[in-house]
């Protein structure tokens, strides 16, 4: 038994059959989550299966069938044109440096993903489970816990984001239940683990360099 160091302490790491390999592929696989919402149980399966078959040789795949509404996408991207096309001036109103949950704005090249190079060419925002000062765990100091800060005058953005936050979190439960499948495990074995201290992930949006209007 091997111990690896994590964030939460050491944890002891048993063999699973299931260790890192370098493989080759061609293309990042595509999955259609569909079946999900259905009844079918076979297909539930195969969703499964192909999960795990992605996660396993190759590491990474892409979601289709989410039943995210493209309403709900499209009002969010139209927010996002809105807000990073207000001047600096009221976009730095919102820094994330000036909030404690790393929630708000991000300037151009103020992220730097690339250490080679001099920042990252986009603007971001940050946002999260939007919650109050008064909530038991911000009072306690909990980590990502508080509000997001959001522009006054755009209350539309506010409105479109939490909307997309909340179909994201409701598509990443849909996804715990693909990797429960892909463990042979029950499908609803990680849903009493999905609590609010899962829901402060937060959802990121960026706009490249010169799109911003």
């Amino acid at each position: 038994m091997n111990t690896v160091i994590t964030g939460l302490g050491p944890r002891a790491v048993t063999a699973s059959g299931l260790d890192a390999r370098s493989l080759d592929f061609s293309e990042i696989p595509q999955i259609d989550i569909s079946p999900l919402y259905g009844s079918d149980q076979q297909a539930r399966l195969r969703v499964g299966e192909a999960v795990r078959n992605a996660c396993t040789l190759v590491g990474f795949f892409y979601v289709t069938g989410h039943q995210v509404p493209q309403s709900v996408i499209d009002t969010t991207f139209s927010a996002a044109k809105s807000f990073f096309a207000l001047p600096l001036s009221e976009k730095i109103k919102l820094d994330i440096n000036r909030s404690m949950n790393m929630r708000g704005y991000t300037p151009l090249l103020h992220e730097n993903t690339n250490v080679e190079g001099k920042g990252d060419l986009h603007e971001g925002f940050d946002i999260a489970l939007d919650v109050p000062l008064d909530d038991e765990d911000v009072r306690a100091g909990v980590f990502g816990y508080g509000p997001n800060q959001w522009p006054e005058n755009l209350p539309s953005f506010r409105e479109a984001l939490q909307a997309y936050h909340q179909a994201m979190l409701d598509l990443g439960g849909m996804i715990f239940r693909a990797f429960a499948l892909a463990l042979e495990l029950d499908e609803q074995y990680f849903l009493p683990y999905i609590t609010n201290r899962w829901h402060i992930c937060g959802t990121f949006l960026s706009l490249p360099r010169g799109t911003g209007g």
